[in-house]
């Protein structure tokens, strides 16, 4: 067996639990939460995850001062990382919350909340486009966040340009390409399709649709690239229109 510690792990990804259920009934009214909101003194809790009413408890305190909506939508997520006899009950009020309130609440969420439901489309998608739009926008977010944690452990801020424009080390992953500031079309193509996967669906693809808006907005690898050409007057010939949003700085 092929990475035989990774398939254990992957295996017990979402395991059996015995839980109680404390999620509302499957018809409640869910445009009474988005304007019912958490307070915003509740204190961290000393409590662990495995009890889904500690869970709870914990998705109060980083949740304060966001809608009751945007918790809802956190515990049918936390119901859904589970294998419990309520997995059908929480999958129907997450498909709810999307499909009727989806456009209200996406811009509510953090960053951290858009990836998380972005998985659990990923793994309780109504249809293949949601599942895909899912898996597409959780491994894209968490890739740019896995690249992004290394940049910081290197002491390099989010937002600063780069001083060489060519590879400056050795390739030691035979395959994976090198390339040159402003001489690919890698990132452009990259964020285009995952535009198209979320023009598949308009429920999941609201959320992969505001991740792409937030990268848009802030400092990442696509737009660090973006401002070195244009700091650097960089235009290579066949790549000139090939920014990462196709649109020039």
């Amino acid at each position: 067996m092929a990475l035989p510690g990774l398939t254990q792990r992957a295996l017990k990804r979402i395991t059996p639990q015995e839980i109680v259920d404390i999620l509302p009934q499957e018809n409640v009214n869910l445009a009474t939460y988005i304007f019912d909101v958490l307070p915003t003194d509740i204190q961290q809790p000393t409590v662990s995850r495995v009890n889904i009413n500690d869970q709870s408890l914990i998705l109060d305190y980083h949740l304060r001062g966001k809608s009751r909506l945007a918790k809802l939508n956190a515990l049918t997520i936390s119901y859904l990382r589970r294998d419990t006899s309520y997995t059908n009950k929480a999958r129907h009020l997450f498909h709810r919350i999307w499909r009727e309130q989806g456009h209200l609440l996406v811009n509510e969420l953090t960053t951290r909340w858009l990836i998380s439901t972005l998985q659990t489309f990923l793994d309780h998608g109504e249809n293949e486009a949601q599942r895909v739009i899912g898996a597409s926008g959780y491994f894209y977010a968490n890739l740019m966040k896995i690249y992004e944690g290394e940049r910081s452990i290197e002491g390099r801020n989010q937002d600063t340009t780069y001083e060489d424009v060519s590879p400056q080390t050795p390739n030691k992953f035979p395959g994976l390409d090198r390339y040159n500031v402003g001489g690919t079309d890698l990132l452009l193509n990259t964020n285009a399709l995952a535009l198209d996967l979320a023009m598949r669906d308009d429920v999941a693809g609201l959320v992969l649709f505001e991740l792409l808006l937030r990268v848009k907005a802030t400092p990442n690898v696509f737009t660090r690239m973006d401002k070195t050409r244009k700091e650097k007057g960089i235009s290579v010939p066949s790549f000139a229109d090939t920014w990462s949003f196709f649109e020039p700085l």
